[in-house]
């Protein structure tokens, strides 16, 4: 759901040009700043984003999640991680 919240909101996008910090980040896309820094510490260490220095930087893993950028991922994903279009566990098991 993470990796459906950096394309849904334009994380990677918004870092294309360069880091910026949580609030910085969460002002250009519209997003809440505390939730933002959650969805950045939980995704930094699978390699989608990097921090330093208390700046958020986009990795070439992160960038694959960016609107516009060569190798895009970003509508795949919207499409596949969105709630709805996921299978419901549910509708995967038997009664």
């Amino acid at each position: 759901m993470a990796l459906y919240v950096v394309a849904k909101q334009g994380l990677s996008t918004a870092l294309a040009d360069g880091p910026l910090t949580v609030e910085q980040l969460a002002a250009a896309t519209g997003t809440n700043a505390d939730v933002l820094r959650r969805i950045v510490r939980a995704l930094a260490p699978l390699g989608v984003f990097r921090t330093e220095d208390g700046l958020v930087e986009v990795t070439d893993l992160g960038a694959t999640l960016a609107d516009g950028q060569p190798g895009s991922v970003r509508d795949l994903g919207l499409f596949w991680w969105k709630p709805t279009t996921r299978p419901s566990v549910n509708s995967c098991t038997r009664p």
